[in-house]
């Protein structure tokens, strides 16, 4: 059985570049938006991390599930980069209209030309599982899929997976992660032009409205509470164009930031030095093989590859968020935003602005 390890961050920060930096290694199953999509972007946390004991049956259902936002995401071509299950072809199994089982739309096609053969093929050997605590069975999924594809270790990676990481510490308090951290001010940036995190932003604000999670509930007892305004990015009234054009404040997304990292590092702070390998995006920019050798060391000596860290070297480009390009007004609001989560990471010695 191999020791979990996760590549942590905000989201938005060069944790999908590591993701494909895995995935050409040879010894390594990348295993792509696993946890962010299973949990159906943040509305069904509670459900992929159940307390009691369940069977392959109750655990198939929670990889199989079609996810409320997510699909909406699909239904209305909204969908993010990430989601790379081919919905739109003729031949795929599943449409934006059936729905894609979450974990069918990005961690399978992740891993094979195939995805629904691979669906079919992990359906029959979950089903049978026996009773069992949820991470035996995540642990029998990983590593049968690490045996599948002929690997000898897996690396998980989710987009904004802090929301999620007081869960995954607790279920696998033996993993090492590591952890990418870009200045929040791009970072930020980049959140506002993603339409997942701004779904999930615009689904969080509705749920404190409602007091229900709209997308798992049709209660609409508060409705009054909305503005109407934002009653377009209910789903049974969600407007894509209307979700298009919305601009969430920049300062908003600042904050975003700076609350993932303080969520972030009281759960990596608890974890001894050595399980814990802190990379900034801007230096695997700067210096790739440096920065690539680093992690693999922190792997293990066995996966120091010198082809494969050239071969991950020319995947880099040039970053397209640039907060210096702000006009100074709104460049000084995202400043201010950001310093709260810009202090945390100064203490543990990484230092931006």
């Amino acid at each position: 059985m191999s020791q979990p390890t996760f590549i942590v961050g905000t989201g938005r920060c060069g944790s999908t570049l590591l993701s494909g930096m895995f995935r050409r290694h040879r010894l390594v199953a990348s295993f792509y938006e696993f946890f962010t999509f299973v949990c159906d972007i943040g509305g069904c946390i509670p459900d992929e991390f159940p307390g009691d004991e369940i069977d392959g049956g109750r655990f198939w259902n929670l990889l199989s599930a079609i996810g409320p936002r997510l699909n909406l995401s699909l239904r209305q071509d909204i969908a993010m980069p990430e989601i790379v299950y081919p919905y739109r072809s003729p031949a795929a199994r599943f449409s934006a209209q059936s729905g894609v089982p979450v974990i069918l739309q990005a961690t399978l096609p992740h891993l094979t030309s195939d995805p629904d053969a691979l669906f079919d093929e992990l359906r029959e050997f979950v089903l049978p599982r026996p009773i069992a605590p949820i991470r035996a069975h995540y642990d029998a999924l990983f590593d049968w899929l690490v045996r599948r594809f002929h690997k000898r270790i897996w690396v998980e990676r989710s987009g904004g997976v802090f929301v999620i990481l007081e869960p995954i510490y607790h279920l696998f308090p033996d993993a090492r992660f590591i952890h990418i951290v870009r200045d929040g001010r791009d970072t930020a940036i980049s959140i506002r032009e993603h339409c997942g995190f701004r779904l999930f932003i615009l689904a969080t604000m509705l749920t404190e409205m409602l007091g229900v999670d709209p997308f798992y509930s049709a209660d609409r007892t508060n409705l009054e509470r909305v503005p109407p305004p934002l009653r377009a990015f209910l789903p049974e009234s969600f407007d894509p164009e209307v979700f298009r054009n919305y601009r969430i404040p920049l300062a908003a997304c600042g904050q975003l930031w700076s609350q993932q990292i303080a969520k972030g590092l009281q759960v990596l702070s608890r974890l001894p030095p050595p399980s814990v390998c802190t990379v900034r995006y801007e230096d695997l920019l700067r210096e790739p093989a440096v920065q690539i050798q680093r992690i693999a060391k922190f792997l293990g000596e066995e996966f120091v590859d010198q082809a494969w860290a050239e071969s991950c070297a020319s995947m880099v480009r040039k970053p397209q968020s640039a907060w210096q390009s702000l006009n100074e007004n709104e460049a000084a609001e995202l400043a201010a935003a950001c310093q709260p989560g810009f202090d945390l990471l100064r203490r543990i010695g990484i230092q931006y602005g």
